[in-house]
């Protein structure tokens, strides 16, 4: 299944506080009138714009495939969708489920979603009339309210080391393990609001953001860097950055987590350890090793659909060549002999298991061209026959 992700994996919105219900307009309850006569069968069946279309304010027709509950959000509320977009036969061209806020969204979804009432579904042609949309506002989504301490400074916050104007609390503590160091990758989330309550973003809708410890992160990014040298996993802090600090129009609020250490990240050995201990050889120039095994392994066969996240380095220069870490969701790898090396690489690894590969250009596709180092994690099977 796709995902909308260009719209759905960050939320933008600008609620404050629990948003309340909108009255409606004039307009609003003339719609209203109109949508027994709008969701006829014919309006609901048909992929062409049926002559009783409604209208929007913006002239996009639409029909009303579920009526909603009478509640309407109010414009600035972050909403729970789903979201699908259909070709004019019908067919699924994207989909996907997320919170959104219609203030900060699209022109177009701020328009029909500000329409609408929860637990309505509607069918919009928009611009491109080949591109049909069907939107379920599900309801408001509240998770995202500011903290009660938004408007100030807390007594009890610390200043952080380097940063005399720019302050933290520890919300949560953390896993108790070693904090984390310079040359970790960590995946963390961040809520942002503005000092008024409003709110800027989010990343908890999605896997969250991927943090590189490095030089180059230190000079993009100081203040989060000196923070999470401060922190271990699982911790959760509250920033206030001023807004001169941060070149921002505004102080900002942010509540900071750590979700994870992502050492599949962190570049192992680029060349192929000279104590082979523990390595196994899979072909000429070929080598795995595993840093995480699990117990009781039951192989990867051939046919099976393995969920995995692969990162893979030039062994020559230690440049990162591809990183699935990065994306949203786990990669899936249909293990057949169309892998090549891969296939053999696989075969030998169980759901559970995280491994390090040395792979010989001579073993890879012409046009792949160099030595790779790569770190796979297996977490399960899809599917299997």
């Amino acid at each position: 299944m796709k995902k909308l992700t260009i719209i759905l994996a960050l939320i933008i919105c600008g609620c404050a506080g629990n948003p309340e219900s909108a009255p409606k307009s004039a307009t609003e309850e003339a719609r209203t009138n109109d949508i027994e006569q709008a969701s006829s069968s014919d309006a609901v069946d048909s992929m062409m714009i049926p002559d009783n279309a409604l209208k929007s304010p913006g002239g996009y027709a639409y029909v009303i495939l579920k009526p909603g509950n009478g509640t309407k959000p109010a414009h600035t509320a972050a909403v729970d969708v789903n979201l699908r977009v259909r070709s004019v036969d019908g067919g699924i061209v994207d989909e996907g489920k997320g919170t959104i806020a219609a203030a900060h969204s699209t022109p177009f979804l701020e328009e029909m979603i500000g329409l609408m009432e929860i637990g309505e579904t509607i069918r919009v042609w928009g611009e491109s009339q080949a591109r049909i949309w069907e939107i379920e506002l599900i309801g408001v989504n509240d998770v995202y309210n500011p903290p009660e301490d938004v408007g100030a400074v807390p007594s009890d916050a610390m200043v952080l080391p380097g940063f005399e104007d720019v302050h933290y609390r520890v919300i949560e503590q953390g896993d108790g393990s070693s904090k984390i160091q310079e040359g970790q990758v960590i995946r963390f989330h961040a809520t942002r609001w503005k000092s008024n309550g409003e709110i800027l973003e989010s990343s908890r809708a999605g896997r969250g953001m991927l943090l590189f410890l490095n030089d180059s992160q230190k000079a993009l990014d100081p203040i989060h860097h000196a923070m999470v040298l401060q922190m271990t996993t699982g911790a959760h802090v509250r920033l206030w950055l001023p807004a001169v600090r941060i070149q921002a129009d505004s102080d900002i609020v942010e509540d900071f987590w750590v979700a994870e250490r992502v050492f599949e990240l962190e570049p192992p050995e680029l060349k192929v350890p000279e104590d082979k201990a523990g390595l196994t050889e899979i072909a000429k120039d070929v080598w795995m090793r595993f840093d995480a095994r699990n117990e009781s392994p039951v192989l990867l066969k051939d046919s099976d659909a393995a969920e995995v996240d692969m990162t893979c380095w030039r062994a020559e220069t230690g440049d990162l060549i591809e990183a699935s870490y990065i994306r949203e969701k786990h990669d899936v790898m249909d293990i057949t002999q169309e892998l090549g090396i891969w296939y053999d690489i696989m075969k030998n690894a169980a759901p559970g298991d995280t491994f390090v590969a040395w792979i010989g250009a001579k073993s890879l596709p012409k046009s792949v061209n160099m030595d790779l180092v790569c770190r796979m994690k297996v977490f399960g099977i899809v599917n299997s026959e």
